[in-house]
């Protein structure tokens, strides 16, 4: 088998070409729910719910759950909510965005600081997980509790996407659904809490990712090493085993780096 899947080992000095089989990946998918109930077309929270023209949800989950699931410090790259009952009914306008607290709970009041990852762009809902690639990643410390916001506004109304959801032993949904256009900047108005948790799916990069050299590639590397701290692949040549080149830093670079295949078999 070729190996032509490359990564960089850079010392403060140095910079090795490490290759890799092509199964070794960086991105990480984390689940958090059980998947088994879902709303019904007149329920809510409803992400994906156009029974009152519009709507906005906040969903907490706390880093405690996050790190339970495997999930440690890293880039969220995307997320998505795994749909049982499609509505065929287009959400117009639907965002994601994206924030940290340190409430552990949350409460009829918005909360503040979130940051935009996906959209406004339409929408249709699809039966399994339906995935929002964020426009930018987002840097999660592995540490604070994690809060998903999601709105639209349609001028009209239908059903609710059955979502799948698992209660939560604390208030982890707030949510707003309305026929008022104003449903996604409007801080006001009618807001409910409910333990009814959609389930989430996370896309995301480790902060630090644990990697080996191929033992047949003659690399001054131990066995097992740490990296972190990607640096940008404009600043290294065509690399190869066992080649060097000058970094100002300790650094790591991700897979998809275009450095040309070698001769280094198994």
């Amino acid at each position: 088998m070729t190996l032509t899947t490359p990564w960089i080992h850079c010392t403060a000095v140095a910079c090795t070409a490490i290759f890799l089989t092509p199964l070794l990946s960086a991105q990480v998918t984390t689940d958090i729910g059980t998947g088994v109930a879902f709303n019904p077309p007149n329920q809510y929270p409803a992400p994906y719910g156009n029974q009152a023209n519009g709507s906005r949800h906040q969903i907490l989950v706390l880093a405690s759950e996050l790190n339970a699931a495997g999930m440690t410090a890293g880039d969220i790259v995307s997320l998505g909510f795994n749909v049982a009952v499609p509505s065929p009914t287009t959400l117009l306008g639907f965002t994601v965005s994206i924030g940290t607290t340190t409430a552990t709970g949350l409460t009829n009041l918005w909360q503040p600081g979130m940051v935009p990852v996906w959209g406004p762009l339409d929408l249709t809902a699809s039966v399994g997980w339906n995935m929002h690639p964020f426009d930018s990643p987002f840097t999660w410390d592995g540490l604070t509790n994690l809060l998903i916001e999601t709105c639209f506004s349609n001028g009209f109304g239908s059903e609710n996407s059955g979502v799948y959801r698992t209660a939560t032993g604390f208030t982890s949904v707030s949510y707003r659904q309305t026929p008022n256009p104003n449903v996604c900047t409007f801080n006001g108005g009618m807001i409910v809490n409910s333990d009814q948790r959609p389930d989430l799916r996370f896309e995301w990069i480790p902060a630090e990712i644990r990697r080996w050299p191929h033992s047949a590639c003659p690399l001054p590397l131990p066995a097992m090493e740490w990296y972190s701290s990607p640096m940008r692949h404009s600043t290294f040549p065509t690399l190869g085993p066992g080649t060097s080149v000058t970094s100002p830093a300790a650094a790591m670079l991700r897979p998809s780096i275009p450095i040309s295949p070698t001769a280094c078999t198994t």
